[in-house]
């Protein structure tokens, strides 16, 4: 053995004893030599052993172990962000969150293996399944196997690459994918065998959605701006008030919050609707309109239109959908309470997460058609007053437009398509309405197969109010005019980021999209058209014997009055005649729902006038804030009618109208811009309009990235005083943010306000 150093070379049998001892010197002299040039001991000693043959015998390969899968990474952050998923708050939840997705469009999986794959010796399979019996013939199971190419249409799995032991993956989905939660698992084979080697199964499930980024899916939109509104955007307003006085609710949508997304499916998950044809937006729209009301199916929210809400929240308190969303899902009962704009907004929220563009639309003057007759019948007394009635108008109505191709009719009928969630007449069993294209309701074409309840929407819009009014005489009722252009006004929705004005909601009217302009011969065939297809119309057409004519009445009052002040109904009655005429006159004020349902009388007052040929004379009826303050329902409407009998002619005529007395709005003051984690304060406040005390009152917030939705209860508002409070919050996500603030008391609701800001990175 020679030693250099703590080296040791092994001489044993190569040299004699003498020769040994002389060699070893001479390494000695080497080895010294060598480390003077900076060869280190290990390269010395490499080199020796390689001259003399000395290396040490390769170890034979130890045999490879099994080949299995050890993990899957889904690569949530880059395949969100190409997905236009990145905003869900579930894919952000702990170190494995869950992949959100779009049908149609790739995405990246790696899989980590224990060993290098060798597609020689195994195979490797990717296995989609969603719901209970998954089959290939229903659509609702696909097992992938590795493939160069991908066809269109088709489930696919393409090898992008292999890094030792990982295999970069791209997966692709079908345009008319089944959507909701799909089970994943990675599959490996030995080549030629059927059961896996190895198999790892995703503990959360890969949510597939909708795809309005792609050409192929039937809800593709192109408009890029449209497509920021109607899908991406967490905030909006939904029109609210008369036809006179309206504005801009602010509302929440929130379909990236929280468990929105989780409580949008399990919606579908819930109802009756087969897990093959949830990836057709028509049959998810109209069963979603059927779920997100509780009348027959224990959907998510109770219509409630009484004024009493005990047990429950008032529909006005709601600042956006997240908060019911999440109540439901939580409990799996449904929320308290909700009316047309509320169930409007949970629907644009809903179908926004499951990746429909969505709209809430405002319709003024809304009409409710209870018998399919698509005119809307008005009874009135000899006196003029209201009498009970089935048919009604709506001060406002909300319900919703989505974005689809329409495969199942006549080219021409894709487009926005009206569906409403408001419960207000059953539809094949049950209460669900559309989606019903518009162009179908502007054509009057209300018998077209698959346009689904095109006669009651065609009613809300463009139904012509008929007057009835009892005859003694007679004894029956006697048509007494057609008010054709009274229903379906300045239908409106928030107008795209482009034309608004950050100031304020600026608002989109689409009353062109449901009909021609009032009175033109477009409009008249259209609703000829549907009249004459309407259930229960009376075929002779609509034709009334009006008689003489020769005296005009005209009803007149101020539509912008705030509640607090004195109002002033007038009849103006003007005598076209050459002859005198009297006219007995009389006016009836009443609070009133929204719906257009009467409740308390204010004032009732008659009249004679005698008109002079050629004249014209005013007859006038005045409340006092203090006559109308404490019977004011929800929306503080007024309903007026005045009523005008000429005695010489027995002319006969009734004039109604609503009026929506304006509300003030809270004057909101905070920062402009913000940092994630840093605190705020916001201050809030409004005047008192009444003379009187505002008690149990609250202030509701909500602000998705900001806060949760919050009640903060507050003191009594003294008579014409001033509500001022001032609230601490702290922003949790970055991006363009809205806070939204409702005020309620018991004499005073739904004084609303809103604020935006900027929120950047800690």
């Amino acid at each position: 053995m020679a030693s250099l150093g703590r080296f040791n070379v092994d001489l044993t049998g190569r040299f004699s004893t003498r020769r040994r001892l002389m060699f070893q010197r001479s390494l000695g002299y080497i080895f010294n030599k060598m480390q003077r040039y900076g060869w280190t001991p290990e390269e010395i000693v490499a080199v020796v052993k390689d001259m003399l043959g000395l290396k040490e015998p390769e170890k034979p390969e130890p045999e490879p172990g099994p080949l299995v899968v050890e993990g899957v990474d889904l690569k949530v952050a880059l395949n969100t962000e190409a997905h236009h998923t990145a905003e869900y708050d579930l894919v952000e939840e702990g170190d494995d969150p869950p992949l959100v997705v779009r049908r149609g469009q790739p995405f990246s999986v790696h899989v980590q293996l224990s060993r290098p794959f060798s597609d020689k010796t195994h195979e490797l399979r990717l296995l989609f399944e969603i719901g209970d019996s998954a089959t290939e013939s229903k659509k609702t199971r696909a097992l992938l196997k590795l493939s160069e190419k991908n066809e269109a249409g088709k489930w696919g799995v393409k090898l992008v690459k292999q890094e030792a032991k990982t295999l970069e993956l791209n997966v692709f989905t079908p345009s008319d994918c089944v959507v909701g939660k799909w089970n994943f698992t990675v599959r490996l084979l030995k080549k030629g065998e059927t059961k896996p080697v190895s198999s790892h199964q995703q503990k959360k499930p890969v949510y597939i959605l909708f795809n309005p980024w792609c050409k192929e899916d039937v809800v593709y939109l192109e408009d890029k701006e449209a497509m920021a509104e109607y899908v991406m955007d967490e905030s909006g307003c939904i029109f609210t008030g008369s036809l006179w006085w309206s504005e801009a609710r602010p509302w929440l949508f929130g379909q990236f919050t929280g468990d929105v997304l989780d409580c949008s499916i399990y919606l579908l998950d819930s109802s009756d609707l087969k897990m093959e044809v949830r990836g057709d937006p028509i049959k998810v729209v109209r069963k979603l309109s059927a779920m997100v009301n509780a009348l027959d199916d224990s959907g998510v929210l109770v219509g409630n239109w009484s004024g009493d809400y005990g047990g429950g929240a008032s529909p006005s308190d709601w600042t956006g959908s997240v908060k019911i969303l999440e109540q439901y899902y939580t409990n799996k009962s449904p929320v308290k309470y909700g009316q047309c704009w509320v169930f409007s907004g949970v629907l644009t929220t809903v179908c926004r997460a499951l990746g429909i563009p969505c709209r809430s639309v405002t319709n003024f003057s809304s009409a409710h058609d209870t018998d399919c007759s698509v005119t809307i019948d008005m009874h009135f007394g000899v006196d003029g007053s209201s009498m009970s009635n089935d048919d009604s108008v709506w001060n406002f109505h909300v319900w919703n437009e989505v974005w689809m191709r329409r495969d199942d009719l006549p080219e021409g009928y894709g487009g926005w398509q009206a569906c409403d969630a408001t419960p207000q007449e059953a539809s094949e069993g049950q209460y669900q309405c559309g989606p019903c294209p518009l162009r179908a309701i502007k054509q009057g074409e209300i018998s077209l197969t698959n346009a689904y309840d095109a006669p009651f929407i065609f009613a809300e819009v463009n139904a012509d109010r008929i007057k009835w009014k009892w005859s003694e005489e007679e004894d029956r009722f006697l048509s007494i005019g057609c008010d054709p252009k009274i229903v379906g006004k300045n239908m409106s929705t928030r107008a795209l980021k482009s034309v608004r004005d950050n100031s304020k909601e600026e608002r989109e009217v689409v009353t062109h999209l449901y009909k021609y302009d009032e009175g033109t011969a477009e409009e008249r065939a259209a609703v000829l058209k549907a009249y004459h297809s309407a259930e229960k119309a009376d075929k002779k057409g609509l034709a009334y014997d009006l008689g003489p004519k020769d005296v005009e009445f005209k009803l007149n009052f101020n539509g912008s009055t705030p509640v607090g002040e004195d109002f002033v109904m007038k009849l103006d009655c003007s005598n076209n005649s050459t002859n005198f005429r009297t006219v007995d006159c009389n006016g009836i004020i009443k609070t009133m729902f929204y719906t257009g349902i009467p409740a308390d009388t204010v004032k009732k007052e008659t009249t004679e006038l005698r008109l002079k040929p050629g004249t014209c004379e005013s007859f006038e009826v005045k409340v006092t804030a203090e006559e109308y303050r404490q019977q004011l329902k929800d929306g503080c409407f007024l309903s007026l009618t005045a009523g005008g009998l000429v005695r010489e002619t027995n002319q006969s005529t009734i004039l109604i109208d609503t009026v929506m007395l304006g509300k003030p709005r809270l004057s909101i003051k905070g920062p402009s811009k913000g940092r994630v984690g840093d605190q705020f304060d916001v201050t809030v406040s409004f005047s008192n309009p009444l003379p009187s005390r505002l008690t149990d009152c609250n202030l509701h917030v909500e602000g998705p990235g900001i806060t949760k939705p919050k009640t903060y209860p507050q003191g009594d508002v003294a008579p014409n005083g001033t509500f001022l409070t001032t609230l601490e919050l702290k922003p949790k996500k970055k991006g363009s943010r809205r806070i939204v603030f409702v005020f309620s008391a018991k004499e005073l609701d739904n004084i609303t306000g809103h604020h935006e800001m900027e929120v950047k990175k800690a």
